[in-house]
């Protein structure tokens, strides 16, 4: 039983890795579409960032921070596609992968005010109606169904229902024991 458990972990590992692999390339190849001259240079950094030790350990460790990488890197690539060869299937990628960034880490709610900007881009330099529609629906779509599905299963409307442990767990370093909480809390407190 425990070499059909450790295989699944293997696994986990091999396709972290691939996916950082694949972001890494479509980057490149973004680039080389947007600007040809840049293609080196970015050739060059995604070299020495997958070399490093940091995505190395990333990817053989069983957490969010290489599916989380991945998913920014790949929202970029895709934008940069889309820019370059304007194809509506890339803006929706890209638009569909800063969705994902969210869903694999609620702190990349950040990727709202970058879709916010990119579709007034889209907008004020009146771009084809299909590649804006295309780059609007799936970002929105995806947050409004985790949304939904929170709402199901946990009976709250929200992208993350881990609030208020992320703001402890951000600020428990700066607590004191005080008179107001409970004596469990302020014992707590103190070890």
């Amino acid at each position: 039983p425990f070499a059909s458990f450790a295989d699944r972990w293997i696994l986990i590992t091999y396709f972290q890795s691939f996916l950082s692999l694949a972001s890494s390339l479509t980057l490149v190849i973004a680039i080389s579409r947007l600007q040809r001259f840049l293609a080196l240079p970015v050739a060059l950094a995604m070299g020495v960032f997958m070399s490093g030790t940091q995505v190395a350990i990333y990817d053989t460790a069983i957490l969010s921070d290489s599916l989380y990488t991945s998913m920014i890197i790949f929202s970029v690539a895709f934008l940069f596609l889309g820019f370059a060869r304007y194809k509506p299937l890339y803006f929706a990628l890209g638009s569909a992968a800063m969705g994902f960034v969210i869903l694999v880490r609620p702190a990349g709610i950040y990727f709202i005010v970058i879709y916010i900007v990119v579709m007034a881009y889209l907008l004020w330099n009146r771009y084809r109606s299909g590649i804006s529609s295309a780059f609007l629906v799936p970002f929105p779509s995806i947050l409004l169904l985790f949304c939904g599905y929170n709402y199901l299963t946990l009976g709250s409307f929200v992208i993350s229902p881990f609030g208020e442990a992320n703001l402890a767990g951000a600020t428990v370093l700066y607590w004191e024991p005080d008179p107001s909480f409970p004596s469990f809390v302020n014992e707590a407190l103190r070890d």
